[in-house]
């Protein structure tokens, strides 16, 4: 530093000596000015820094003579007073202030390290030091059990490391992580930075690193349930490594490695194992593991029924917990001596030993003991026929269990959160690598114009260069700090949107919390009620009926929040058709006529169209928006009425749902269509609802280009209007059962191609009712082969059949000449889907489950329709057409598709198991098993988009709709 300086003052004095040489000449006085000036300029900055140079360098003096001083304390002491006696910079307070708390963490005064070290962050520009005081403040965290802290300070050092390829440092902060996550029990995320770490360890590392890391993560292993992994771990460091391990690291080998072994089974490895740890512990002071080795012994020793042994273990355990007084070791005591007691048949002493268990775990706030504890108090209870003790216990362990899924839950979030930062601090590094080489480049370019320069001799030119360097250093300067006023902005912005996600997500789970826990408090109390031994049959029915509505009101709530979160997603698809807009309200009105007369209130339905308008819509969601706005006006409204009017605009289509209810304040109409918003908390315990419905209602009508408003005054009531852009036309009203010509009869022949049994005996039942010859097949070659050799007036296919798919028969029919009308039967009724269908030759499509006014309606279009006929009656469908014996031999098959699905996922046969699936789903629709139904579309979905993750869930989610299927009419 020193040696520049002196080089740039030599050549602002040849500078200004030239300049004299010119005046002298020519009598400049105003150059002699310009060149004294900037030699007085050049010569104070250069002499400055010399000064600061010098300063450092006594600075490092100072701190060289204060590292040879024996008592830390001492060199405390002294830092403190180079503080107070010079006049630093901030980057030499910064060093002294780091140096403190480095030394404060040496004597072990974690929290005295901890405020210099902040000070120092923020004083410092310098990166590199940044990251060592913020590994050093993670290890202080860390050592103060404060995982969270040790995390957050760890990962800014492992970012600077990442940036500078620096490997090992990297793999160390890594393995550091991972150590804190395992503090906190989140071992997933534990799991994957050690995973991280190793590879770097193995290429870059020593070979005790890569033993350290493959010990630490064989533990974790362990501690997840992967004992196999953990033991191959285990066995490979033992049989190749052992010589290279220290004392400590052999014994937590022999030690972790029989509890893994006990875990599989093998528990005579595992007692020689414990026998090796044993052995190193012998000569040492190490009570609290010998101990746990003892407990070990015993457990091994009870699952080879030696009980005599198991018992002089667990007295030894004993012993030493009673001089440790150790809550986790005197739980395993009590747990293993009540385990062997129950075994040898001593009821007393079992339970007492277990209660002992469950008050140590109470009072260590230990939930996986606890539920430990619980199970084997239940084998206990059970054992001696102590059903009410039972009972009390398993309630207690429900909530226990529930604690621990809600733990896991929010594991599972932070972790999904963290990989996400990840991915972006991996895409920053990269960023940070491209600006470094561009930034190279820069500046030896920079170097060959000096070069270039230097070697023409031009002083006067490189005088120049020199000053519009510094004017681009300046500038850059100003614009570097620029850029980090932006960034820190950009931060504080992502700091405070983080904050609000946070905050939506627990006001999201509370909500969730609140809204299922209510209703399933509702199933589980009946069921239980319903499966004492006591129960009043009586009351069977009833109980029976509250299981079934607040089990409907957890699929609604979860259907709500589905539509919610696939809106957000843009993947909610419309289903866009055109339907006469009359028949819908006659709908709407006779439910809710009937909902209003139960509370005492008028219903009224003003309808201006006429009978066959008709627009081009989704029906179902717009069915959808108009029960929410009714359902809330009759719920809030206790006495007058309730009011919907319907007329034609100039655009489209308006919706008034008018009511004399309750009425909302001004601030209450500004949050009405947030999510789980409601007036006030009061509403929501007099009235109930999760508040989801006008939030989804109003997204559902933006998806179809339309808009929800509202008017209210409180006690007066409220007006809800719904606009929708629509295109219109005319449709004739579609008729009902009522309307509905009785000797009505179609004449023709049918083919119906349907793979599924029952599904196809239901068609054509239904079809011969209405007076049609059927002929039936159940899959496409079949199908062809019949219209080679008869005459239909209509064929209708089932999408997917095993041997030739509908599709395929499509395309084979088509190819030989056939020309008469092809309707698809389907329960891919998603717009895109049924367009596709249209577009390959279909002419027309029928969904699945059958809708009687759709199925009938589409019938009408391709055969004849004998209104005169007095010969044969029409058959009302809904009410005659006998399907007990098809619904119950499907009912007898669930046991049989349970096997087949099962087969299928264990044989890894996607393509079957998602045709499977399918047939199962519509056959379900058919006979109204919705949860089947629902449970064979997820997994169906989930094959589809191979989603594997989600391949276990399902599997559950179908196993457990078709054991536990009721039928939902």
């Amino acid at each position: 530093m020193i040696l520049p300086n002196l080089l740039e003052l030599w050549r602002a004095l040849a500078y200004s000596k030239r300049l004299l040489n010119q005046a002298k000449d020519v009598k400049m006085d105003s150059i002699i000015k310009k060149g004294i000036l900037r030699f007085v300029i050049i010569a104070g900055f250069c002499f400055s820094q010399l000064v600061f140079a010098l300063e450092d360098d006594v600075l490092t003096q100072q701190i060289d003579n204060i590292k040879q001083l024996d008592d830390v304390s001492q060199q405390i002491d002294a830092y403190h007073a180079i503080q107070t006696q010079h006049q630093l910079s901030n980057e030499q307070t910064a060093r002294i202030l780091h140096l403190i708390g480095a030394n404060y963490a040496k004597i072990s005064q974690l929290e005295n390290a901890i405020a210099p070290l902040k000070r120092a962050l923020l004083l410092t520009e310098n990166s590199r030091k940044r990251s060592d005081i913020n590994r050093l403040l993670g290890l202080i965290y860390y050592y103060s059990d404060q995982p969270e802290e040790a995390i957050a300070y760890y990962s800014k050092a492992l970012a600077f490391h990442l940036e500078h390829n620096a490997q090992v440092k990297a793999a160390h902060l890594e393995n550091n992580i991972a150590l804190a996550y395992e503090k906190l029990n989140q071992f997933s995320r534990a799991l994957d930075y050690y995973q991280q770490a190793e590879p770097r360890y193995v290429e870059y590392g020593t070979k005790q690193d890569v033993l350290d890391v493959k010990l630490n993560r064989a533990g974790l292993l362990a501690k997840l349930g992967h004992n196999y992994k953990a033991v191959e771990i285990y066995d490979d460091l033992l049989n190749n490594h052992y010589h290279e391990l220290d004392e400590d690291t052999q014994f937590l080998t022999h030690s972790n490695v029989a509890v893994s072994l006990n875990a599989l089974g093998k528990y005579n490895r595992a007692i020689k194992h414990l026998s090796d740890a044993k052995a190193i512990l012998v000569n040492k002071d190490d009570a609290y593991h010998l101990a746990s080795v003892e407990l070990n012994f015993a457990d091994s020793y009870i699952w080879l029924t030696d009980y005599h042994q198991a018992r002089v273990h667990i007295a030894n355990a004993a012993k030493i917990g009673k001089k440790l007084n150790n809550p986790t070791v005197n739980f395993s005591v009590a747990y293993h001596l009540s385990r062997v007691a129950i075994v040898l048949e001593e009821p007393e002493m079992a339970l007492e030993q277990i209660n002992h268990a469950i008050d140590i775990a109470k009072k260590t706030g230990n939930k996986q003991l606890l539920q430990k504890a619980y199970s084997q108090a239940l084998i206990i209870y059970g054992a001696n026929n102590m059903v009410s003790q039972a009972y009390g216990v398993r309630k207690q362990q429900q909530l226990v269990n529930t604690e621990i899924k809600q733990q896991n839950l929010k594991e599972r979030l932070a972790q999904e959160q963290a990989f996400e930062e990840r991915n972006q601090l991996e895409t920053r590094v990269t960023e940070l690598e491209k600006e470094k080489q561009i930034q190279k480049l820069a500046i030896e370019k920079s170097k060959q114009q000096r070069i270039f320069f230097i070697v023409a001799g031009l002083l006067s030119i490189l005088l120049i260069v020199a000053a519009q360097r510094r004017a681009h250093e300046r500038k850059a300067k100003k614009q570097l700090e620029v850029i980090v006023t932006q960034r820190t902005q950009e931060l504080q912005k992502t700091s405070e949107d983080l904050r609000q996600a946070s905050l939506v997500k627990s006001k999201f789970l509370a909500n969730m919390s609140h809204e299922i826990r209510t209703p399933l408090t509702a199933i589980i109390g009946h069921s239980e009620a319903m499966s004492n031994a006591h129960y009043d049959l009586r009351n069977f029915n009833k109980d029976l009926a509250i299981i079934n509505n607040n089990g409907k009101h957890l699929l609604d709530l979860i259907n709500d929040i589905l539509d919610i979160s696939r809106i957000e997603e843009n993947k909610l698809e419309l289903d866009i058709s055109t339907f006469n807009v009359s028949g819908l309200i006659e709908e709407i009105g006779t439910m809710f006529t009937t909902l209003a007369n139960k509370k005492n209130i008028d219903f009224y339905i003003i309808n201006a169209l006429d009978d066959d308008f008709a627009i081009k819509a989704d029906q179902f969601r717009l069915k959808q928006i108009l029960l929410n706005l009714c359902s809330n006006a009759v719920k809030f409204t206790d006495k007058g009425s309730v009011t919907l009017s319907i007329r034609e605009t100039f655009t489209g289509i308006r919706f008034n749902v008018i009511d004399t209810g309750i009425g909302m304040e001004e601030q209450q109409l500004e949050e009405i269509f947030d999510s789980f918003t409601q007036g006030d908390s009061s509403i929501t315990r007099r009235f109930g609802g999760s508040g989801l419905g006008l939030c989804l209602s109003e997204q559902l009508a933006n998806l179809m280009s339309g808009s929800i408003s509202v008017t209210s005054e409180v006690h007066k009531g409220s007006e809800f209007t719904l606009h929708l852009n629509v295109e219109k036309s005319k449709v004739a009203k579609p008729i009902t059962v009522a309307q509905r010509d009785d000797k009505a009869i179609f004449e023709g022949r049918v083919l119906i191609a349907e793979d599924h049994d029952d599904n196809r005996e239901l068609i054509v039942r239904l079809l011969r009712h209405l007076g049609l010859e059927v002929v039936a097949v159940e899959n496409g070659a079949q199908a062809v082969e019949e219209c080679k050799h008869g005459r239909f007036d209509l064929v209708l296919l089932d999408i997917q059949m095993p041997i030739l798919d509908g599709i395929g028969a499509l395309k084979q029919l088509q190819g030989s000449g056939f020309t008469q009308p092809i309707v698809a039967i389907t329960a891919n009724t998603m717009q895109h889907e049924v367009l596709s269908y249209l577009e390959q030759g279909f002419a027309d499509h029928i969904k699945k489950p059958l809708e009687q006014e759709n199925f009938i309606s589409t019938l009408r279009k391709y055969v004849s329709y004998d209104s005169k006929s007095r010969s044969h009656k029409a058959i009302n469908i809904s009410n005659t057409v006998d399907t007990g014996d098809l619904a119950a031999n499907f009912a007898a098959g669930l046991e049989r598709e349970k096997a087949a699905i099962k087969s299928l996922y264990t044989n890894e046969s996607w393509e079957d198991l998602q045709q499977a699936l399918h047939k199962l789903r519509g056959a379900a629709a058919m006979f109204k098993y919705h949860s089947i139904e629902e449970a064979a579309d997820y997994f169906e979905k989930a094959l589809k988009y191979n989603d594997k993750e989600a391949y276990s869930e399902a599997l559950e989610g179908i196993e457990y709709a078709l054991s536990s299927s009721q039928k939902v009419v």
